[in-house]
């Protein structure tokens, strides 16, 4: 990740390269990231979950460029993880989560 930083509450700073450590990586539950795309946060067991397993259960598969796709939790998985969070930030979005959630469903009885 050496075009990564770790994100903060604080002023931006200049980025700091992570180390490419795997005992850091592995021992980290929650990495905040902001990279040249915009904010990246991982979670090894998001909230309301019990972590990758249960996640990748009902994973919907994206192609996001010729050849390369990759699993995304479901809108229900994310509704479930921001509901348990409980966070004031998390709880703002489930309005927008349910209403897409909703337009997914109406495009499948369609």
């Amino acid at each position: 990740m050496p075009n990564s930083r770790p994100r903060s509450a604080s002023p931006p700073s200049p980025p700091v390269p992570l180390p490419a450590d795997p005992r850091l990586i592995a021992n980290a539950e929650i990495w905040n990231l902001t990279t040249r795309y915009g904010n990246l946060d991982i979670t090894a067991r998001p909230s309301g979950t019990y972590g990758y397993d249960d996640l990748h259960r009902n994973a919907d598969t994206q192609s996001v460029s010729t050849g390369l796709r990759i699993e995304v939790a479901t809108l229900q998985d994310v509704i479930r993880s921001k509901s348990a969070a409980g966070r004031a930030k998390d709880l703002a979005s489930l309005p927008a989560l349910h209403a897409a959630l909703e337009r997914e469903r109406n495009a499948a009885d369609a």
